[in-house]
């Protein structure tokens, strides 16, 4: 990027259009967004609520319109829950490791925030909500043969709350801010 203006150029139109609207892009492409630029410049202090938000948001796409092979893929292959500490680098992971153990009672009041922020865009249609069917192995194996095509199965209207308590329970469980760490 240093070598070639017109990716700054392109980071800045991203970066614009990213802040100009909150929850536009899909949780995956935000989680990329804060983990490149966000986290690094912000620090988990500050980027952490927004992180939460997204991965709420996310995983209860995930819950409601991904097949069991798409959630695994969305999971292992793409890093869904460490993306934002994977793409910020190890001086990233380890200034937010640091933060969380010196910090637990402010991690846990963003993660709260994180919460609320999700709640109040939890039927947002800002972004595609169904981004999550594009994963699994149904899409490969359709494919090889178009006549086994079939979309993925969406989960049950009347699960949906309980969906969205477990994408928060799920985002609370990774972070373990209720454990100590270990040293």
């Amino acid at each position: 990027m240093r070598n070639d203006p017109a990716a700054a150029i392109a980071l800045d139109k991203l970066l614009t259009d990213y802040e100009s609207a909150a929850f536009r892009y899909t949780p995956l492409e935000a989680l990329e967004i804060i983990g490149f630029y966000f986290l690094p410049r912000e620090g988990m202090e500050k980027a952490f609520q927004v992180i939460v938000a997204e991965q709420v948001l996310g995983w209860y796409d995930v819950l409601r319109y991904a097949s069991d092979s798409g959630r695994e893929e969305i999971v292992n292959n793409e890093g869904f829950f460490k993306l934002p500490l994977v793409i910020g680098g190890p001086r990233v992971g380890a200034l937010a490791a640091k933060y969380f153990d010196e910090h637990p009672a402010h991690a846990r009041a963003m993660l709260d925030r994180g919460f609320a922020s999700a709640d109040s865009w939890r039927e947002t249609l800002n972004y595609d909500r169904h981004w999550p069917s594009y994963y699994g192995l149904e899409r490969l194996i359709c494919l090889q043969d178009s006549t086994t095509c079939k979309p993925t199965p969406e989960l049950d209207r009347s699960k949906w709350n309980a969906a969205w308590n477990e994408a928060k329970q799920r985002v609370a469980a990774y972070y373990q801010l209720d454990k100590p760490l270990l040293k």
